[in-house]
């Protein structure tokens, strides 16, 4: 009995041994993903940032049109790629309050950019500068999204505020001149 207890706890810590070994390769080869990336410096996220615009071109493979225009007070802050072919460019007011800008490569429904977290009482489609834009806001004439698609890509423009590093809520949104304005001088 006792030789069989002694070889039940040898595989049980050989067991214990290989799932510690496993867990530390993969957060090693994770490590090393976030450094070669450079995203472990830049809030541990796995996507990739850049310092401008056209370093994310390069890495996405592809160039599209940008915004030439950003309400006052909003800086170009971070800029981002993701797997799914999609540029990210976020403008920053006073910490909290966000513009982000997405450019996905091909046709996206905006059941796929818009999250289902918020109703929005208003949407409403435009027509400027020959896009077709469909807008979403509230009732108070804040408007948080819009979304067109042109040249093979789909764009969005996302107003938000931060509550904290982490959590951004659809809340002061822009008027529609504004984001008319950011629209229309995407070229």
């Amino acid at each position: 009995m006792q030789k069989k207890t002694k070889k039940i706890l040898l595989i049980v810590a050989i067991v214990v041994v290989a799932i510690v070994v496993l867990c530390a390769a993969i957060y090693g080869f994770t490590m090393l993903f976030m450094v070669t990336t450079g995203s472990l410096f830049r809030g541990g996220s796995p996507v990739p940032y850049y310092d401008t615009v056209d370093e994310a071109f390069e890495a996405l493979e592809f160039t599209c049109s940008i915004p030439t225009y950003m309400p006052d007070g909003y800086e170009q802050g971070s800029i981002a790629t993701w797997p799914i072919g999609t540029l990210s460019i976020m403008y920053t007011k006073d910490t909290y309050d966000h513009i982000t800008f997405d450019v996905h490569k091909g046709a996206r429904d905006s059941s796929a950019i818009i999250s289902d977290d918020y109703e929005y009482a208003v949407v409403t489609g435009y027509d400027w500068a020959s896009k077709s834009v469909t807008v979403y806001g509230n009732e108070n004439e804040e408007y948080f999204w819009a979304i067109w698609q042109a040249d093979g890509f789909t764009y969005s423009i996302e107003v938000s505020n931060a509550i904290n590093s982490t959590y951004y809520i659809a809340e002061g949104g822009l008027s529609l001149s504004e984001m008319e304005r950011i629209v229309e001088g995407v070229k």
